[in-house]
């Protein structure tokens, strides 16, 4: 029994200890597998995101690499410029990062909750979040990603401006990449940062940083779109500067598609310039290429320097009349804009209740999860409790069993004891019923006179054969008297052999009762021929005796 035990219990450990050993090998095996695609998704975006669309049932990961999946998840979207509707993903990663010690991880989930909340319009949460990433990053020698990190909270911070703040994140970003040597990404940080300082008013040193800039990308990468936007920025600083010839010399640098939005700037920023230069016509010639009746900023813009340019001209009457005209697409813009207002607001109450519902869902799954666990771990508690119980009551069952069956084999033993004495007094009785009837056969007086015949000698026999020959009643008292004492010898007889005949039966009796031939002869009154074919008749025809060891007289005898 304790060894049967000790198996079970054996053979339990091995089980646990082989499916523990099963998960952690699944689990270590994921975890490799997002390693790996960590390290494509600099290079191949696309590839990163179709290899973590392929991971099977990502609902049923859980802790390190539940995780680490949400975060290269959002990564993959975000490098891929596929749009991010709300934070339950990133959160995953946020949560769970929170309290580790993996310090990059911790500031990447924290950088990626930050664009979240950017692109959902919270702002307030989104410079919280880049705050967080930051303070997570310390310490952190991934300089691409500090560089990273620093340029989009420049870009929040411009956007909000404080730009000073905004500015002073753009030079922490341009230098980490200045450690790493990125050349182009060092472009869109001067870029940025020639941007702030022409916000701050401070036009040298934004001349210096796109100028920079500028000579960067031209020496590099060559990027139409972001030499565009270099050549747009110098002249928008040469502007204000009151350079308008240097404005309009980068102006036209600008490759921008016909009818773009920033073709429109760029020929709004040329009629500025001629204005400026008091080429009224120029100037008319370019503020008529950014009208466009559908676009309400483009037509406040023309309307705005169309008054301008009747002023410059004299013609007041003009100016005044495109005042009012820009007058009124000021109130249409400023009703649109309140309605885009209204709209990010019902944006941000639809937001919360979704995240209010995610939020029940995700607390309804945790409780749901911690009843399932509960219930493992009782199950677990159980079942040896239970295997305890069962081992109890299957040693009381054995003992029962036990008890019963010496029981029966006490009571099969009194039985046979019994059953031998009672045979032993069965055959007793027997035995003396026997010896009975023999004693009450031998003592008629029809036997004995039989008897006395038999005792006789052979010329007594044969002078007193006549006065000895049985009649019928002495027939019919035999035939009685064997049937009382011989258990119904001569109905047996007569039952189960009906073809035998009186003179048959009266054979049968007399080599029952052991008489030989001769006297048998002398008491039926018939010869020795006829009791030999009597006799012979009887054993096979009638009793259907034939075998030939088998003698009539030892078959009537034990019949």
């Amino acid at each position: 029994m304790k060894s049967s035990r000790v198996i079970i219990i054996i053979v339990l450990l091995l089980l646990v200890f082989g499916g523990f050993s099963g998960w952690q090998y699944a689990h270590r095996r994921i975890y490799r597998e997002l390693q790996a695609v960590e390290r494509v998704m600099g290079t191949h975006p696309d590839s990163a995101l179709s290899l973590l669309r392929k991971i099977s049932s990502p609902d049923r990961l859980h802790g390190r690499n539940r995780a680490y999946y949400a975060l290269l998840l959002t990564q993959a979207y975000y490098k891929n410029y596929l749009p991010v509707t709300d934070d339950s993903l990133i959160r995953i990663a946020a949560d769970y990062y929170a309290s580790g010690s993996d310090s990059l991880r911790k500031s990447q989930s924290y950088f990626y909750l930050a664009q979240v909340y950017r692109d959902l319009g919270d702002r307030r949460r989104s410079l919280d979040c880049f705050h967080r990433a930051g303070l997570s990053a310390e310490g952190c020698r991934d300089y691409k990603y500090l560089g990273l990190l620093y340029y989009h909270w420049g870009c929040l911070l411009q956007e909000e401006k404080p730009y000073s703040e905004g500015l002073s994140k753009f030079w922490i970003s341009d230098f980490y990449k200045r450690l790493l040597g990125d050349t182009a990404s060092r472009v869109y940080s001067l870029t940025e940062m020639g941007w702030s300082y022409i916000l701050l008013e401070k036009y040298d040193s934004a001349y210096h940083c796109l100028s920079e800039g500028l000579e960067l990308e031209n020496r590099y990468d060559r990027n139409p779109y972001k030499l565009s936007v270099l050549h747009h920025r110098l002249a928008i600083c040469y502007y204000l500067n009151g350079k308008y010839r240097e404005a309009l010399y980068h102006l036209n640098k600008e490759t921008w598609e016909e009818g773009s939005a920033p073709r429109r700037r760029a020929d709004l920023m040329k009629g500025r310039s001629f204005a400026g230069l008091q080429q009224l016509d120029s100037a008319r010639y370019y503020i008529e290429r950014i009208r466009q009746e559908d676009d309400l900023d483009a037509m406040l813009e023309y309307n705005l320097m169309s008054s301008r340019l009747c002023r410059q001209e004299g013609d007041f009457r003009q100016a005044l009349a495109y005042h009012e005209q820009y007058s009124l697409y000021v109130d249409s813009l400023t009703h649109r804009r309140e309605n885009e207002r209204v709209m990010q607001w019902q944006k941000k109450y639809d937001y919360s209740l979704v995240r209010n519902e995610n939020m029940r869902l995700k607390t309804e799954s945790q409780q749901k999860d911690i009843v399932t666990l509960v219930c493992i771990i009782v199950l677990l508690l159980l079942v040896p409790f239970l295997y305890a119980v069962y081992l109890r009551f299957k040693r009381r069952k054995e003992s029962f069993l036990r008890r019963q069956h010496q029981l029966m084999e006490a009571n099969i033993q009194s039985l046979q004891a019994k059953d031998s004495e009672l045979l032993r007094i069965r055959q007793e009785l027997a035995s003396k019923e026997r010896k009975w009837r023999e004693s009450v056969f031998l003592s008629d007086p029809l036997v004995k006179h039989i008897d006395t015949f038999v005792q006789l000698s052979l010329l007594d026999k044969d002078r007193l054969s006549s006065s000895y020959k049985l009649s019928r009643a002495d027939w019919d008292h035999l035939i009685s008297l064997l049937n009382s004492c011989h258990n119904n010898y001569v109905s047996r007889l007569q039952s189960e052999f009906p073809g035998l005949k009186e003179i048959e039966i009266s054979i049968c009796c007399l080599l029952r009762m052991h008489i030989k031939n001769r006297d048998i002869c002398y008491l039926l009154g018939i010869s020795d021929d006829a009791l030999k074919k009597r006799k012979y008749r009887i054993k096979t025809d009638k009793l259907h005796l034939r075998d030939a060891e088998i003698s009539l007289e030892d078959f009537l005898c034990s019949y």
